[in-house]
């Protein structure tokens, strides 16, 4: 295996076509969609089967994020990752009508249901339009012939926690958390990399090929957490770091996320234990490490830091720029430097 430089890489989105999706990525963040299709989901960093993104910058721009893998292993992923695929699944959702009701399994359904992936997934709501909301876990006590009736009726909906959000909102969605995205939200999702769902009800209506999409309720109420409805994890830390604004959003074991409001120049160490992904939510800056070219991002793109990178700068183009920065479970932007 050749060693890898420690480039920074933008990224370019694998598009999905959703009878659910609309046109608001296109609106908000620029990005070319496909014409006349409804577009659900850009999946910014993704290394799946059914998807993967492109490197959208310098000498290697076109290889898939597979193939950077394969060349380059932990020395890209992190010594923490585990396995021979990317390690984390980022994607933009436009939710323009409502999802279906679904479940994801965890780590302990692994094995026990044939082809499950477990997610662990997180939301930071992006833009809503009046009234948005999401449905998250049970407002009551349910058990499993409860729902599986109400499913049967139509009406689970009438079971399930609806959360009224706003831009900058954070929800955690823990794997056997009944939940669903309603119209009119548009969110940045970071989760285990799986595209494993459960749907449990999905209103009746027909997919893209016109035949209505398949439910998967044995699946589902076999891995419900009948007990778990833990509420929406907004900030759960904050950390000084100087003249720049930094927030711990959700810090599990599969994942880290915070959001950072940098000044017009910050340095930091990349954790050598994990890749990191930054995403632009406002403003545009440069972020540049010791090897290739600096990457431009503008609002709504993404860059991929090589486990390896050593320091990474991040200069803003105006007088802050907001960014999110994922990775592993564990240190991620913490070591600033000044």
């Amino acid at each position: 295996m050749d060693s890898i430089k420690p480039y920074i890489f933008r990224m370019r989105p694998y598009l999905c076509e959703k009878v659910w999706g609309g046109r608001n990525l296109e609106r908000l963040f620029d990005k070319p969609l496909p014409a006349n299709e409804l577009v659900g989901e850009a999946w910014e960093v993704a290394d799946l089967p059914e998807g993967q993104s492109v490197v959208d910058s310098g000498a290697l721009a076109g290889r898939t994020l597979g193939q950077l893998v394969a060349l380059w292993g932990q020395q890209l992923t992190g010594s923490r990752s585990e396995g021979e695929s990317f390690p984390l699944l980022v994607k933009i959702l436009d939710a323009q009508k409502d999802l279906s009701i679904q479940v994801h399994p965890g780590d302990e359904q692994v094995g026990a249901i044939a082809g499950a992936r477990s997610k662990d997934e997180c939301w930071l709501v992006l833009d809503v339009a009046e009234g948005g909301s999401v449905l998250h876990g049970f407002s009551g006590a349910v058990d499993r012939a409860s729902f599986a009736c109400a499913v049967e009726q139509g009406q689970a909906v009438d079971l399930l926690r609806r959360i009224a959000v706003a831009p900058g909102d954070v929800i955690r969605v823990a794997p056997g958390t009944v939940h669903a995205i309603c119209s009119g939200v548009v969110l940045l999702e970071m989760q285990q990399p799986s595209d494993t769902t459960y749907r449990v009800y999905d209103y009746g209506r027909a997919g893209l090929d016109g035949r209505p999409r398949p439910l998967h309720l044995e699946q589902a109420l076999a891995v419900i957490d009948w007990e778990g409805s833990e509420a929406a994890q907004l900030i759960v830390e904050r950390v000084e770091a100087g003249a720049h604004a930094l927030h711990v959003l959700v810090d599990v074991p599969a994942y880290r996320v915070e959001r950072l409001k940098a000044a017009a120049r910050l340095r930091w160490r990349v954790d050598p234990g994990s890749v990191q992904i930054v995403f632009v939510l406002d403003g545009a800056c440069r972020v540049s490490g010791r090897d290739g070219a600096p990457v431009e991002l503008a609002r709504g793109q993404t860059a991929l830091i090589p486990a390896c990178a050593g320091t990474v700068e991040l200069v803003s183009h105006n007088k802050h720029a907001e960014v999110v920065v994922a990775g592993l479970g564990g240190h991620v932007l913490v070591d600033i430097v000044e």
